[in-house]
């Protein structure tokens, strides 16, 4: 249960965000320290993608998401895999479930409120296990020092697993005293 300072630390986090999207279309939310995560939110105002990129320094992190943000603009909701060659830099953009994604991607469960962001379940309220089908995001990734992005064979491991979604998401649980 939330407590009154917990609920004005979410009230003045979300109208920076608010504002960031009113103005930019779209906001960056970070966290650094035993995981490495940005993501963007508002991207589905603009009927695209909300992007997540996993385990580089949060610098080059929003950097990246900024250059990918402004190249894809806006009506591009990424359902394939895809490449992109972003200020010189090669990147794939993976469709991920929403499921999945909103398990990092926090502020859009509040952005959204529950009744938009969870199923409801059929004897009644919300199941926040079960992601509502309105929920896009894409993972950014970047390849190793050779040109081989994640997944694929002869990548390498540490470029692979900084990249790892569930590796990064224990982190971030497990830093914070979390379940996932």
């Amino acid at each position: 249960m939330l407590n009154d300072n917990d609920k004005t630390t979410i009230d003045y986090g979300l109208s920076h965000i608010e504002a960031s999207i009113k103005d930019f279309g779209f906001a960056f939310m970070s966290y650094s320290g035993e995981a490495e995560v940005s993501y963007t939110v508002g991207q589905a105002d603009r009927n695209s993608s909300d992007l997540l990129l996993l385990g580089v320094d949060n610098n080059k992190r929003v950097l990246i998401l900024d250059y990918v943000v402004k190249e894809l603009g806006p009506d591009q909701i990424i359902s394939e895999p895809c490449r992109l060659t972003v200020e010189g830099t090669d990147v794939m953009l993976v469709p991920m479930p929403a499921a999945k994604a909103v398990k990092i991607t926090e502020v859009l469960k509040y952005r959204l409120g529950p009744r938009y962001y969870y199923k409801q379940r059929p004897e009644g309220g919300f199941d926040p296990d079960i992601c509502a089908p309105n929920i896009n995001v894409a993972q950014v990734l970047l390849p190793d020092a050779e040109g081989r992005f994640p997944g694929e064979e002869g990548c390498d491991p540490k470029v692979a697993d900084a990249q790892d979604f569930d590796q990064q998401l224990h982190k971030m649980y497990k830093h914070r005293k979390l379940t996932t």
